[in-house]
């Protein structure tokens, strides 16, 4: 009993936890982090201020949760892809190419976050956030290798840091230019970029992508 209570307990931790940082990055990302207090993050959360510091230490620490967050989702999610045996090599990065978009396009301010605030965060924590980028990109980076040395693979002789920074760069490149009401799914896109970049099949791109509003 004292098992389930406990872990009853940690769920609704972690889903006040979700709340107080989806909430912080909406207001960071409009105001940034110098504008944003922690009574404007605690009124929005429906919660006194106080009880913030019962989730997080302070308020750094809040923003690195908030530009952490989706890269830890994505860093989860390349795992399962890379465990999983029945993938090809091909087969892997794309899925990884869509878990990343769908990641990106739930949730756009984090990226938002990095592009403007990553100067806000102290040292250490913008040493912590740094190490979680830097792991997922190795990851990509070994799928990357994987498919070179399939047979038949793509980016044979090519520098493999290059090309997982190309895939990435294009892809974190959608919070400049998406919309959430977008006709357009993380599906679809996913699948323009693979063709663009990784299977090189250019041909009637520009036509599908003109004749589909974005």
């Amino acid at each position: 009993m004292v098992v389930k209570q406990n872990k009853t307990n940690k769920r609704i931790f972690g889903a006040q936890r979700k709340i107080i940082i989806r909430e912080a990055s909406r207001i960071m990302s409009q105001k940034g982090y110098a504008g944003t207090s922690i009574q404007e993050i605690g009124d929005a959360v429906g919660i006194h201020k106080t009880t913030i510091f019962h989730y997080f230490k302070d308020k750094q620490e809040i923003l690195l949760a908030c530009m952490r967050f989706p890269t830890s989702e994505m860093v989860d999610g390349v795992k399962k892809i890379m465990d999983d045996k029945g993938l090809s090599p091909q087969e892997a990065l794309r899925k990884a190419i869509l878990n990343h978009i769908h990641l990106l396009t739930r949730n756009l301010t984090p990226n938002i976050l990095y592009s403007n605030e990553i100067k806000s965060l102290s040292p250490k924590y913008r040493s912590i956030y740094i190490e979680t980028r830097k792991l997922y990109e190795a990851h990509i980076v070994d799928l990357i290798k994987r498919l070179q040395a399939a047979p038949g693979g793509c980016f044979q002789g090519l520098d493999t840091k290059i090309v997982a920074f190309g895939i990435l760069g294009m892809c974190n490149w959608l919070g400049k230019w998406y919309q959430p009401r977008s006709k357009r799914s993380p599906e679809e896109i996913a699948d323009v970029f693979w063709r663009m970049f990784v299977s090189g099949d250019h041909g009637n791109l520009i036509s599908t992508i003109a004749s589909h509003e974005v």
